[in-house]
């Protein structure tokens, strides 16, 4: 049999889907070597079937905002010794992980904000630019931070000899994740209007865009070229992807997506944990703000395709795996006489 590993993650319209999309990147990683369940509060149809593509089994939990009781719950009704739970969320704080710590269970937990103490075995953050000496944690609590261990789903773990280079139409590709609760689409549109650069703009919305009547009169009435595609799976995403030799995104999951395959890459924040990923990506410049769009130079986006390719090797779920198989704790040998 294989060892369970359960993701506790949520998303809806205001938090965006980003826990939801960077859990499910780790199942994808992890499904043929562990058994993948997902605990979720009241997911959206779309969301459930996204789960279940990847994933053994969907564990719904009712609405609450008594967070300790609902990791008592988990507790009780799912949880066994020595399996391994993941949590993605803020809301998952010291004593949420303590209650399920208190039960033998191995704890990963999936951060970018770290304002509160850690009590997991294992610590992930993509971001780049941080250490471990931004985090309060016990002290045999482990860090994986920085672009190797980036949470990419399988179309966009390319590896350097099997990148292309970015296409010559000049098309861009906007997307602000599952939500943008803050319609960062529509602004990123206004910029292409004045900016008057670009044959076609691919604008991708997820399940949970509020928005859709906003967009939908905008291009109406503009003369880009757009073209709105929504709730796109992992491959149609690399696909368009590829198509476009700019992007316009927010600096979460989607921005690593985009430049695991490269291209010129603006950024604009929607949430402020996002912070050290813009921070890190603008310091490297391996992509700009979307203050400077469309003005960066051709030497600096050569550049910025170096560094991306040297900084995403297309490796992550090869380190990813191995941390996981490291929590599995082997079942004790028996010796006879």
């Amino acid at each position: 049999m294989k060892n369970k590993v359960f993701f506790r993650a949520d998303g809806n319209s205001q938090i965006g889907l980003g826990h939801i999309f960077r859990s499910l990147a780790l199942a994808e990683m992890l499904r043929n070597d562990f058994d993948c369940h997902f605990i979720i509060r009241q997911p959206i149809p779309s969301i459930k079937t996204k789960i279940l593509e990847v994933c053994n089994k969907i564990i719904e939990l009712p609405e609450t905002e008594n967070h300790e009781k609902e990791a008592l719950f988990i507790v009780q009704h799912y949880l066994k010794r020595n399996e391994i739970v993941v949590l993605d969320g803020y809301y998952f704080k010291t004593r949420y992980q303590k209650i399920i710590r208190a039960i033998g269970c191995k704890i990963v937990c999936i951060d970018d904000i770290h304002n509160f103490h850690f009590v997991a075995d294992v610590v992930i953050n993509h971001a780049g630019g941080v250490s471990p000496a931004a985090y309060s944690a016990e002290p045999y609590t482990l860090f994986y931070l920085g672009l190797p261990y980036a949470m990419l789903r399988k179309p966009f773990l390319v590896k350097q000899s099997e990148r292309e280079l970015p296409p010559p139409d000049n098309n861009i590709l906007i997307c602000f994740g599952g939500a943008d609760p803050t319609n960062e689409t529509l602004k990123a549109l206004q910029k292409c209007e004045l900016s008057n650069a670009f044959n076609q703009c691919y604008v991708i919305t997820g399940a949970a865009y509020p928005y859709q009547n906003e967009l939908d009169k905008f291009v109406r009435n503009s003369n880009l070229k757009v073209t709105i595609l929504t709730n796109l799976d992992t491959h149609q995403m690399a696909t368009f992807m590829k198509k476009c030799q700019t992007a316009i995104t927010s600096p979460s999951t989607i921005a690593y997506e985009y430049l695991s395959i490269g291209g010129l890459l603006y950024l604009s924040m929607t949430a402020d944990n996002q912070l050290d990923i813009y921070n890190y990506f603008l310091y490297t410049k391996i992509a700009f703000a979307l203050d400077d769009f469309p003005g960066v130079s051709n030497d600096a986006a050569a550049q910025a395709l170096l560094l991306q390719q040297s900084l995403l090797d297309g490796k992550s779920s090869e380190r990813i795996l191995k941390i996981f198989k490291s929590l599995v704790i082997p079942n004790e040998v028996v010796h006879a006489g």
